[in-house]
């Protein structure tokens, strides 16, 4: 499956926004429905990778999802290797499908990053 049917399949849950992968916080494909500025949410994307990242090396452990909640919206970021995927989502929106869609994409976002 391509990585655009992925980011697709991420648009058709209700209350997704936004969606895409980045490497070191630059747009690498994405897909938005509204005026979000991707280059803006891709580079907070991958701050809240580094610093999730010092976070959990502090306490002993690893960062494998990411979640911030704003007061209207979600942003829930995976990281892949030196980048990841980030979704954009109302605060009503179902994030445990978000989720989902996320991890059993993780094998072809992975491929596409490192050898795309």
């Amino acid at each position: 499956m391509s990585i655009k049917k992925r980011l697709e399949d991420l648009m058709r849950i209700g209350g997704v926004h936004a969606c895409g992968v980045f490497v070191h916080g630059l747009p690498v494909d994405a897909i938005t429905s509204t005026d979000v500025d991707k280059e803006k949410l891709f580079a907070y994307a991958q701050d809240l990778i580094n610093y999730s990242e010092k976070v959990a090396e502090g306490i002993g452990s690893n960062s494998e999802f990411i979640m911030l909640e704003m007061n209207n919206e979600k942003l829930l970021v995976l990281p892949v290797d030196a980048g990841g995927v980030a979704v954009l989502t109302d605060r009503d929106a179902n994030i445990g499908m978000v989720r989902v869609a996320m991890k059993v994409a993780i094998p072809e976002f992975k491929s596409y990053l490192v050898g795309g």
